[in-house]
């Protein structure tokens, strides 16, 4: 397994590879529509960015997302040729790589203060095992095979679906066994006891960033703080403002946000 450090600046750069490809595209030569489908792909992207200042990437297991619902990446896979089911079965031997990192990760996590509250976590291992399966054709991971296209022929079908269950059988329920135990018996009893994303390190500031980013406004929860962008003169260059709501209603005179740049 890799060092987390080197996990997350692998993520971390290739989600910042992706905002500069956009920031390459001339939004002026694009349609109206394909303006609005890049700004909200970039918004959303930038987003991820930002989880990596409040340490989002040493919580990546919930009883919403991660490992526990890895197998519904097939419902946005299409499954009409050889190779796509060869990428499948790709992913699927590769995810003892995948439950070595993510441990990694969570145990980094524990020791900076970045775990779950444990009323979540008491939720995964029933969901983890689901994907321990005695008989491989039960697994999540094998219903993409249960029935194939007819353009694929017989002998092929029969190849892929006991590619499939060698790989069920010897990588995914190795891996999700061994997840489990380290939930169980390490990670959940480090599990916080309180729920509020105020918590954990940074918890308020990043509480402040979700609702700016869900919200689309630029107001903290209290109300009391604004952000806004100021333009140059000439329109080049942007800097982050803020201001502050006094007590009796009134808006305090903007100032250049501690944390702002010019960009």
């Amino acid at each position: 397994a890799q060092a987390p450090g080197q996990m997350e600046w692998q993520a971390y750069g290739g989600d910042k590879a992706v905002i500069a490809a956009l920031d390459r595209i001339d939004p002026q030569q694009l349609t109206p529509a394909d303006q609005l489908n890049r700004d909200l792909f970039r918004r959303q992207y930038q987003a991820n960015i930002d989880t990596y200042d409040y340490g989002s990437q040493y919580t990546p297991l919930s009883q919403r997302s991660g490992l526990a619902s890895m197998h519904r990446m097939a419902d946005v896979v299409v499954f009409k040729t050889v190779k796509d089911y060869e990428q499948w079965l790709s992913r699927i031997g590769t995810l003892d790589k995948l439950v070595d990192q993510n441990i990694d990760l969570m145990r980094e996590g524990v020791k900076r203060g970045h775990v779950p509250p444990k009323i979540i976590m008491q939720r995964v291992p029933p969901q983890l095992d689901k994907q321990i399966v005695t008989d491989p054709t039960k697994s999540p991971f094998y219903e993409a095979f249960m029935k194939m296209p007819d353009s694929i022929p017989a002998a092929e079908q029969a190849r892929l679906q006991a590619a499939a269950r060698d790989a069920i059988t010897k990588t995914v329920v190795p891996s999700y066994t061994k997840l489990k135990q380290y939930v169980v018996d390490d990670y959940l009893p480090q599990a916080r006891e309180t729920v509020g994303l105020w918590d954990t390190p940074k918890g308020e500031a990043r509480y402040a960033e979700l609702a700016r980013f869900y919200t689309t406004t630029t107001l903290t929860p209290d109300g009391r703080e604004i952000y806004f962008n100021r333009a140059s003169a000439d329109r080049n260059r942007l800097t982050i403002m803020t201001a502050r709501r006094a007590g009796d209603g009134s808006w305090a005179t903007p100032v250049v946000a501690p944390f702002s740049g010019t960009y």
